[in-house]
């Protein structure tokens, strides 16, 4: 009887294991639910609107699509001078500079007979083979004509041919510079039209330049001969002079 108990005891304690395992099995390998098996739990999910719904609560244009960028609306470009920039720009005219009359006034004429004219030519000191502008300076009222006949020593300087030209506007229409093909004397005027204002009045200041080469050592002015200076005024008659000769010292 004891032998019997003691098996029945046995088989039931292996039925209880088989039980438990069979359980733990059971537990170990069961699916995770989804949220969509899970109960609701008080949880309100949203629902597809209903056909009266959208009628009464849709607007005019459809939102847009997610990762698209909504659509902005045209921006006005504002009313301004510059449809490009946005800013107004204003135009800016250059000032007007009126050209000075060619006619001779009353009361430039009357202050000729009174008036003097000063031309100067400078000091250079220059070395053989140099060469050197001329500067012509010019003190006085307007005139009709500028005729300047240099003479200088020839074995110490030369002219070139061509270089004369007027500085500023003092000299209206440029100057014309002459040389004797033979001689080498120069002369330098300015004459465009008769009986005009063709050089106006200056203060002292360089009107014309002229190049000259230094061709030995030496010392010689640059002058103007007896009948080589003539200053015309808007009366046809001359106004009186003051002649600073240019003075040239070449040395090696």
């Amino acid at each position: 009887m004891v032998r019997n108990f003691r098996q029945t005891l046995m088989l039931m304690a292996v039925a209880v294991l088989v039980v438990i395992l069979a359980v733990w099995v059971a537990t170990r390998h069961r699916p995770t639910p989804s949220p969509m098996d899970l109960p609701s739990a008080g949880i309100d999910t949203p629902s597809a609107p209903t056909p009266s719904e959208m009628e009464a609560g849709s607007p005019s244009t459809p939102p847009a699509a997610i990762g698209e960028p909504a659509e902005l609306p045209p921006e006005t470009p504002e009313e301004t001078g510059d449809s490009q920039t946005g800013l107004s720009t204003t135009k800016v005219e250059p000032p007007k500079v009126e050209e000075p009359s060619w006619e001779f006034t009353p009361e430039e004429l009357a202050a000729e007979p009174t008036a003097t004219v000063t031309i100067g030519l400078g000091k250079y000191q220059v070395r053989p083979e140099d060469e050197f502008d001329v500067k012509v300076t010019l003190k006085g009222p307007p005139l009709q004509a500028v005729v300047l006949a240099l003479v200088f020593d020839r074995s110490v300087v030369e002219p070139i041919p061509d270089s004369g030209e007027a500085v500023g506007n003092v000299f209206r229409k440029g100057v014309e510079f002459f040389i004797h093909p033979t001689e080498g004397r120069a002369a330098l005027f300015c004459a465009t039209q008769p009986g005009k204002k063709n050089v106006l009045g200056a203060r002292d200041e360089v009107v014309a330049t002229f190049r000259m080469r230094a061709k030995a050592a030496g010392k010689t002015s640059i002058g103007a001969d007896d009948k080589g200076l003539k200053l015309v005024g808007g009366s046809g008659m001359e106004i009186r002079s003051e002649f600073l000769a240019g003075e040239v010292t070449v040395s090696p």
